[in-house]
């Protein structure tokens, strides 16, 4: 069984983002969009996700109503918004990833939630995959953007439980 631990993300993970993410997504461009979540300059949270010790991914979690647009295609605004991006598709159940990354990090940094909402691409059945075996409910589509593909949203509500 893989052993899962999480930690804030540090500049110095930025080269293994890049890895993670698409072709094109450089070390300039890692910096510039991340370096002001890891700062706190941001109202996303970062965090570095080990599988057995070694980095893996990332994720990041938010207050919902931080973000206008994605509280409004969400209805969701004192909900708990999270994205899980794993890099390294060995690394075990990503149910059970996400499980303990839902205990670990988003409701200890946020006690008071009820609800933790996800919206991967509507075509990303693998994480809609993911996002359920780990408890959450798929809801209905949603965009976010005019002209943007449209997104799963799913719901975990918090004192639910799928270990």
């Amino acid at each position: 069984m893989t052993a899962f631990a999480f930690r804030p993300m540090a500049e110095a993970d930025l080269s293994d983002v890049v890895r993670w993410l698409p072709a094109g997504f450089d070390l300039a461009a890692a910096r510039d969009k991340y370096l002001p979540w890891i700062r706190g300059e941001h109202p996303n949270h970062l965090t570095l996700i080990l599988a057995d010790g070694h980095p893996c991914g990332f994720a990041w979690h938010y207050r919902v109503g931080d973000h206008r647009e994605y509280s409004l295609a969400t209805g969701e605004p004192d909900a708990i918004g999270i994205d899980v991006i794993v890099g390294d598709p060995g690394v075990g159940d990503h149910a059970a990833l996400l499980r303990q990354y839902l205990r670990q990090v988003v409701l200890t940094a946020h006690p008071d939630a009820t609800r933790v909402i996800s919206s991967p691409a509507a075509d990303d059945l693998s994480a809609v995959r993911m996002l359920t075996g780990a408890g959450f409910t798929p809801l209905r589509d949603i965009t976010v953007f005019p002209g943007e593909p449209a997104e799963t949203l799913c719901a975990f509500t918090v004192g639910d439980t799928n270990d």
